[in-house]
Formats: C-alpha cells, structure tokens, sequence
C-alpha cells in the first residue's frame, strides 16, 4: 500500500520521536487523511512491537482490521461478539476500549505500544488510564481530526505531529471542497443569555430552538439550496431530533432520526435506508450525538448545522461528516449554517493552529472569525451569506470592514494599540457621522494621556468605550510618544 506523502511524513516523524524516546505522540490527522492506513503503517514497521490498538467507536474496529489485512498483519480483535477473533497470543490487537473495560481482570498482554484512535475522546478518563496499566506500554500515539481540548487547547503531555489540515487536503484532492451558506434565521438567534458550562445549556437550547418556526426555517433551507440530496442534519437534543424530523416529513421529505433513546436495530435501520443499503429510501438523517464522529457515508456531502456549541472539536468533527471525496470530482460540500457555528468558530477550512493554552486558544479562535464577520453583514445583503470561493476571490476580509457589526467586532478584539485606535476612530465616525479619515485618529490621540506607550490594551479599550458613549471630543496634542505621531498621524493605514 503507497502512503501519500503526508502520511509518509507522519510515520516518519513518529518513529524518529519515539527512537529519540517521546513517549506520547499526537498525530493531527484530519477527517479523510487516512488515520487507518498511518496505523496499519506504525504497526508494520514496528514489526517487534507488541501493539495495542485501543477504539471506542464500534465501525472503526473492522476498518483497522481490513487496513491491517491489506498489509498482511496479523491481528487479533477483543469485541462484544467477535469472541472468535480474539487471540492474546498475537502481537497486535485491536480492543474496543468497553469491551476491554469489562474484561480487564482476564487479559495479561503487556504492550510496547499503545496507538489510541479518536485520541481526543476519554485520553483523560479513567478507562483509558485503566488500559495503560494494565498493558504498561512504553509510549503512546493517537490520532485525531481534533488533537486538542473542547477549547481548542493542545492536549497536555502530549507532543504534536502535524503536517497537514483541511485546506491543504482539499487543495490535493483528497477531501472535497464546501460551499458555506450561512442562514438569516440561524445568524439572529441570541445565544449570549445561554448559560454554558463547557457548552451551551441543553434544556436552554431546547427553549430557544424548540418551536416550529425555527424547525420550517431548517426545513426551507433544505428545500433551496439542497433539495433532494442527502443531508445529515445535527441537533442539539433528543427531543429536537424527533421534532425536526416530523417538520421534515410534514413538508414532504423523506427523513428519519437517530438517537440514543431508540433501539439499536431501529436506528441501524434508520441508517441503513440513508445509505440505501433497504428497500425504503430517506434523504434527511437528523441526530445529536451519535454520528458525530466516526460515522462516513461519502454520497451525504450535506449538513445542516442546528446543533449551538462552544466546543470546537465538536463543530470540527460534525463539518468533517460531509467532507469525504464521492465518484464524481466535480461534487462540492455544503455546509447549511443554522445556528451561528460559522461565526462562533470561523469559515470550516480556516486553518487553526493548536496552542498549549486557554488564552492562546481563545485567541485562535478570534482569528479564525475575522474572515466572516464582514463577509456576513456586507458581501451577500440578503437573507443567506454563501460561499468560501467568493470570499476567497473577492478577498475580504475583517481588516477591511465598512458594517457596523465587523467595525463592532475589530473594536472589541484588536490586539495592539494602533489597531484599537483605529477601530474605535471609525466607530466614532460611524455612530456621531464624523468624516475624519486617516487623520480621524486625532480625536482620540488629543484625549490619551502620555502614558500611551505602556498602558494595556485592555485598559485603553475601557477608555475608549467611555469616550464613544459619551461622544466626547478632545483638543491639544501634548507630549505624544513620537511613533504615534509620525507613524498613526503620519497617515498609517489599517493594514500596515
């Protein structure tokens, strides 16, 4: 099997990493990277490796299994029901974490590798830790789309291999490209009153989104921009799964929901008339939690996006469902945006480097919004905002702001002093219909005191928010730092 030459690098990192004795190993291997194959890969050249594969999601058992096959590794399985493929004698197993959790007490394999799929699920719980010492292995490796925190924070103790993301697949081929339509009646609701601890309030996202009228707005996005095409729909409670779904079917489409307060067969069922696998046919599949990772169904390359979240593994993993590669290469994504995700965690392919801290992390995040803000409120007026290609072509971007929202939004995050005293020139001119262009700095520079230079951002910004509400004008430069004013009254723009 040829490795794609990403995925040569990763295997060649990890083993330079662990021959020079890192012991825990993070690979950011994106949703279609081929997490598989990289496995399979470890496991054939560490051939005197006793390897432990440890998973969590039942359909990812076979898939390694057939990878490992196709190397010709021999292999055994420890899985409810597969009792007959199981063999402590071989060298590499596969062990679905919950069946190893019951039968802990009966298996003596010690391991020199431990390789976790999905490293970013339950890395910290206590099962896991419960198979480290039981195996007692030398180093680890995950693999992850998501190698980091529900914040975006990188996971502690654990060094990172990274050399490839969405954009760059996509640009290769390998994941196919998505249209962002980002929906009016998605964009208005307030999620700032929702408490959140982690994430958004389940029961309080049922009250703000469990009404019909926000249900027939999700129905009538479908109808236009993707009727008749499969679309996984993700929710953000049980209830809303059942309640969407009869709105779906009330308008005519087929659909069908999946979730953990129906049976096992009656869910299967249900996906297997989504992938067509039955004599019924669905072409709307709504869930909560169930397909968020883990779960491919190429020939779906529609979400529609209803599930609020503040975790952004979580909104990184649900985009990724739709992102795999179909028969036809002139296919492209679509991701229907009904509940601000867009905005809250930037456009789906925004590269997002991974830090080691909250503040980093949230920082990140910030930056990876900037690029929709304006695009929301001035490229498309209508009720819908579409597209990364217009973004990219037109090149917009929040720097450039002339709305409200975006002026707003750089106001609030600018990050040094020259960009918060311009952002909060063109707020005062906004709301008080001054016209000062590059010299409209002036207004605000007359009312800081000297001690410019060194007061925090944090500390300017409490000022400036004072004078724009009060409206306040100030006269007499006095004493400034000499590169505010040659460089900001010399004309400086935005971009420099």
């Amino acid at each position: 099997m040829k490795l794609r030459p990403y995925q040569q690098e990763i295997v060649d990192y990890c083993e330079g990493a662990l021959a020079f004795g890192s012991t825990r190993i993070a690979i950011d291997a994106q949703t279609g990277a081929g997490k598989s194959v990289i496995i399979a890969e470890l496991c054939r050249i560490r051939s005197s490796d006793k390897i432990v594969i440890s998973v969590n999601i039942s359909k990812l058992v076979m898939q390694l299994s057939s990878h490992l096959d196709a190397m010709g590794i021999k292999h055994s399985i420890l899985k409810s029901g597969m009792d007959e493929r199981y063999d402590e004698n071989e060298r590499v197993q596969i062990w679905m974490d919950q069946t190893f959790d019951k039968r802990a007490a009966k298996i003596n394999f010690k391991a020199d590798l431990v390789i976790k799929d999905e490293l970013h699920i339950g890395v910290s719980g206590e099962r896991f830790k419960k198979l480290i010492a039981k195996v007692q292995p030398s180093a680890i490796v995950g693999t992850s789309a998501t190698p980091y925190d529900g914040f975006g924070v990188a996971l502690k103790d654990y060094e990172l291999c990274s050399f490839t993301d969405i954009k760059s697949l996509t640009d290769s081929g390998f994941l196919m490209p998505a249209d962002t339509i980002i929906c009016k009646a998605g964009q208005s609701i307030d999620l700032d009153a929702i408490k959140t601890s982690g994430d958004y309030s389940d029961s309080e996202l049922d009250d703000l989104l469990g009404n019909d009228e926000y249900r027939q707005s999700v129905v009538e996005a479908y109808m236009e921009h993707a009727s008749g095409k499969k679309a996984i729909v993700f929710v953000s409670g049980i209830s809303q799964c059942d309640e969407l779904a009869r709105v779906f079917s009330e308008n005519g489409v087929s659909v069908g929901s999946v979730h953990s307060k129906q049976t096992a067969k009656s869910n299967e069922l249900m996906m297997d008339a989504f992938e067509g696998k039955s004599m019924d046919d669905i072409s709307v599949l709504v869930s909560m939690g169930k397909l968020t990772t883990g779960w491919d169904f190429p020939d779906c390359n529609v979400i529609i996006n209803c599930r609020p979240t503040k975790i952004r593994s979580l909104y990184t993993q649900m985009i990724g469902r739709v992102l795999r590669t179909t028969k036809e290469s002139s296919d492209r994504a679509l991701i229907l945006d009904m509940c601000r995700s867009t905005t809250d965690h930037g456009l789906y392919n925004e590269p997002f480097i991974v830090y080691a801290t909250k503040k980093e992390a949230k920082e990140e995040t910030y930056r990876c919004r900037e690029n929709v803000i304006d695009y929301m409120d001035s490229v498309y007026p209508h009720d819908f905002i579409v597209e990364r290609e217009i973004l990219d072509k037109e090149h917009i971007f929040a720097g450039e702001a002339t709305s409200q929202k975006a002026r707003l939004w750089r106001f609030r995050y600018a990050r040094t002093h020259l960009e918060l005293i311009v952002a909060a020139s063109e707020l005062y001119e906004s709301f008080y219909n001054q016209e000062h262009k590059m010299s409209k700095v002036k207004w605000i520079m007359e009312g800081i005191t000297p001690t410019i230079s060194w007061m925090s951002v944090g500390a300017l910004r409490s000022r400036l928010t004072k004078m724009l509400k009060e409206g306040k004008k100030f006269g007499g430069i006095r004493n400034y730092p000499t590169w505010f004013r040659d460089n900001v009254l010399g004309g400086q723009s935005w971009k420099s």
